[in-house]
């Protein structure tokens, strides 16, 4: 052989020597473990995400929301009643902070959220501080008339309260500056505290509508305070049947199983738990189309709970049980998400209760004498019930 074929023979050759030392070392155990090992994290870290998946609300319209506040504004403007202004104004803040914003709240609870939705948040937040700030000057303009009724003053007093305290817990959680990530702590300030103090009194509404959902929102800034025990504590059993709206029902359920894996590691009982509230939301819900998005609301938690099961059982060198949940997902994936179209997630009903619920009579300029920010029934004072 000459020098030419050596040099170029002696590459292949060095290549091949490496290539069964190679072989050689994969006949040991010990890497052989590591390698099954790293394949099963890869397998479990693919499995995290389907191809061409987007995880997202089911389309709501929000258009007759959002008409309604303009309608209630409309009328704000040229009402002769300060009363009825004041009416009008904190209504159309409940709006904006109700309906309006539950897309993005929606979106902030199920950690899937969109470009653009911290500015959206912050827009509807100032939106709704302005008519707030409206309505707290009209109320105590018309607290100082000669014919005030002290009963009618502080009825409003405590439903103003009210829609105050959410607006201050969406403050917290979407700020004017920074982010508004779905992780990590949010800052205790003296306008929170308020809010949280405020929003404890909300909790006791004789509405479960409105005291379940101050209890969402409650035990979802105690969560991202560090304080999950306090959190857990406001939250109903993931099995108990809903009281209130459905939808909120089962966000405060999903935050549940959510705040239980993260405290004490219980990934099978979630696991289960999550499974039997997928059977049972089909109760829960009166349509078709909502009790298909709560299954799968339902089910994409139980797949991150999944993931995150088998990742410690990977980083364990537990091979085979990791391989148990990458088929779980894989189960998963092709009953509630083989498709784009299947992937709809259910969205709150909305992001603030309906503490005040006030309709304009077509063909009229005026409210009625008897409105509805008079009846006790809307009121935030009372026995919690259903």
């Amino acid at each position: 052989m000459d020098a030419a074929s050596r040099d170029l023979y002696s590459p292949l050759q060095r290549w091949r020597v490496r290539s069964v030392s190679i072989a050689d070392l994969l006949r040991k155990p010990w890497i052989m473990c590591w390698c099954v090992t790293f394949a099963i994290s890869l397998a479990t870290f693919a499995a995290a995400v389907p191809e061409n998946s987007t995880w997202k609300l089911r389309t709501v319209d929000a258009s007759a929301a959002q008409q309604k506040v303009d309608d209630l504004i409309r009328f704000a403007d040229g009402a002769d009643s300060v009363l009825q202004q004041f009416d009008a104004r904190l209504a159309a803040a409940n709006g904006l902070l109700s309906v309006v914003l539950a897309p993005v709240a929606s979106r902030q609870l199920l950690d899937i959220p969109e470009a653009g939705d911290a500015d959206e948040a912050r827009r509807i937040l100032a939106l709704a501080g302005e008519h707030l700030a409206q309505a707290d000057r009209l109320l105590e303009a018309a607290a100082k008339e000669p014919d005030a009724q002290d009963a009618r003053i502080a009825n409003r007093r405590e439903k103003l309260a009210g829609v105050r305290a959410f607006a201050g817990v969406f403050n917290a959680v979407w700020p004017a500056t920074g982010d508004a990530a779905s992780d990590g702590l949010i800052e205790e300030t003296p306008e929170l505290r308020e809010a949280m103090l405020n929003l404890s009194i909300v909790m006791e509404d004789r509405h479960a509508t409105i005291a379940q959902t101050a209890r969402l929102w409650r035990a979802y800034l105690f969560s991202r305070g560090g304080e999950t025990s306090r959190a857990l504590d406001l939250l109903p059993l993931s099995l108990d049947p809903p009281a209130g709206d459905a939808s909120v029902s089962l966000f405060a359920r999903l935050l549940r199983c959510k705040l239980f894996v993260g405290a004490d590691d219980g990934y099978a009982a979630t696991y289960a738990m999550l499974a039997r509230m997928e059977e049972r939301a089909n109760g829960w819900f009166a349509t078709p189309a909502d009790r298909a998005a709560a299954r799968r609301t339902v089910a994409l938690e139980r797949r991150r709970v999944a993931q995150a099961w088998g990742k410690t059982f990977a980083d364990a060198g537990q091979a085979d049980r990791a391989a148990w949940c990458t088929s779980a997902i894989e189960r998963l994936d092709k009953k509630y998400f083989s498709d784009a179209e299947a992937r709809d997630l259910l969205p709150l009903a909305w992001a603030a209760p309906p503490v005040v619920e006030l309709e304009i009579p077509k063909g009229t300029g005026d409210l009625p004498d008897d409105s509805d920010l008079d009846d006790e029934d809307i009121s935030t004072v009372g026995f919690k019930g259903e």
